[in-house]
């Protein structure tokens, strides 16, 4: 495999964006180069006065961490060919795992490592339901059924909430007692002021619960 590993074979309308120094002899785009760039657009566009740009500032840096596989670098070289299978080209997700590693030794707390690694893993494309990659699969595979009703926009979610039932949903000492251990856990309030957003706070704490019961 050739070294420098790149980012993307530099097309020509780019070739101002880069400094010489950031480029290939070949004109592509070094991959540290491109992940550097990011990572100092990321601070310009959200200040770096906090600690959560130091969390946001490694996502960025980790984004395209994917692209150092010989898969992905023989793919992305013109002149090279591979015969290997789709997923092993597809970089997000190697990124997204890394990124998740690297906020939980910086100390992150679990939203912003959770979102972090969404966001990388998803950022050729627009931002998931969390919970379809998260708390639905760990808990069908452990035979969990969930007891958060959804709100009633369509049959589907009003199919969802006639599965759930009476003998489960109306059982308050067990929503007490999860309401008490996530308070306990990660303070009892939310931090935003519209309902929508209170509501996804929430699920994503339920979410990061899950995970660490599950981990």
């Amino acid at each position: 495999m050739d070294t420098p590993l790149i980012s993307n074979p530099t097309r020509n309308e780019d070739t101002n964006t880069y400094t010489e120094d950031q480029l290939t002899e070949h004109g592509n785009l070094r991959l540290t180069a491109h992940n550097r760039v990011v990572a100092e657009r990321v601070v310009r566009l959200l200040g770096n006065n906090n600690e959560a740009s130091n969390y946001l500032h490694a996502a960025a840096v980790l984004h395209d961490f994917g692209k150092a596989t010989p898969q992905f670098q023989a793919y992305v070289r013109p002149e090279e060919t591979t015969d290997c299978p789709d997923m092993e080209t597809t970089h997000a997700h190697l990124g997204a795992l890394t990124t998740w590693y690297v906020l939980g030794e910086m100390g992150a707390p679990d939203q912003d490592r959770l979102a972090g690694t969404l966001a990388v893993a998803r950022h050729h494309q627009a931002l998931p339901n969390a919970a379809q990659y998260t708390a639905e699969p760990l808990a069908r595979e452990n035979g969990i059924r969930p007891l958060i009703k959804h709100r009633e926009f369509s049959s589907l979610q009003k199919a969802w909430n006639a599965r759930l039932g009476t003998e489960l949903y109306d059982q308050p000492s067990q929503s007490e007692r999860v309401n008490s251990r996530l308070k306990r856990r990660y303070g009892a309030f939310v931090r935003s002021r519209r309902w929508w957003k209170q509501f996804r706070e929430l699920v994503l704490t339920c979410i990061v619960h899950n995970l660490d019961r599950a981990l």
